[in-house]
């Protein structure tokens, strides 16, 4: 398998169907609108669906939706395993040059993949592209083929890598949870002396609570991002983790 790709002209019509989006489903709540809003998404070749919900009625859904949708596929994954090793678990079935990162409830307004895909595609060294956050400061628009806004991170809730970028950089640190497993993967495409971007186009959520296993593990995300880029003996470290043996004390 390579994923080198040849773009011979700068022109959207120039690329091919070449990314692999992976969603995770990790509630019963419904999942069809953010699909049908990758499916219509041009250059997208497949939509991989990673079941993490412990529904036997949301696993019997996506069985009978992928089969009225041939570009799906459904990957099983155990029930409440956290969404970046659901993630680590269907990026096993990927086949494209690029992977498109898109949480449940994400609905993509269409050309937004096109978008992401022509800012990236001519950056020098690694990249990564994400949709607009309201929680990102604007800045300037980048000076390279493709424009852009430079970021510090990507927004969580959807954004594209190239696939050979993604596997030399070790992918997912399944440590990091939902938290900051984004945050991680940007930090080593800037330490790699990439770039990570961001396109003017905001998405619709719709984010469900958050359960109290997944507070847990997003604290636990937190603890050790800071570990690993600042130390066990900073000060913001240790007081993450004596937050951390509280609330794990507070269980028992």
């Amino acid at each position: 398998m390579t994923y080198i790709l040849d773009l011979p002209a700068h022109q959207d019509n120039a690329l091919p169907n070449v990314v692999s989006a992976i969603m995770v489903v990790q509630s019963h709540c419904n999942f069809q609108p953010s699909v049908l809003a990758l499916l219509a998404q041009q250059h997208v070749r497949e939509v991989i669906i990673v079941n993490a919900s412990a529904f036997a009625l949301c696993a019997a859904n996506l069985a009978e939706f992928a089969r009225a949708h041939p570009k799906c596929h459904v990957v099983p994954c155990a029930a409440n395993a956290g969404l970046v090793a659901a993630y680590n678990q269907g990026i096993q079935y990927a086949t494209c040059q690029f992977l498109l990162f898109v949480a449940q409830g994400c609905i993509l307004p269409l050309q937004t993949v096109s978008k992401m895909l022509l800012t990236g595609a001519y950056k020098p060294g690694p990249w990564m592209v994400s949709v607009g956050n309201k929680d990102m400061k604007p800045t300037a628009e980048v000076s390279l083929l493709g424009g852009g806004r430079h970021v510090p991170f990507v927004c969580p809730q959807c954004f594209l890598v190239p696939t050979k970028v993604f596997l030399a950089l070790d992918g997912f640190d399944p440590h990091c949870f939902h938290s900051t497993f984004h945050l991680d993967l940007s930090m080593r495409v800037h330490l790699a002396g990439g770039g990570v971007y961001a396109i003017n186009e905001m998405q619709e959520s719709d984010a469900k609570p958050k359960s109290l296993r997944e507070k847990w593990q997003a604290l636990k995300g937190w603890v050790h991002y800071y570990r690993k880029y600042l130390g066990n003996q900073t000060k913001i470290a240790r007081w993450f983790q004596f937050t951390a043996d509280l609330v794990k004390h507070s269980f028992r």
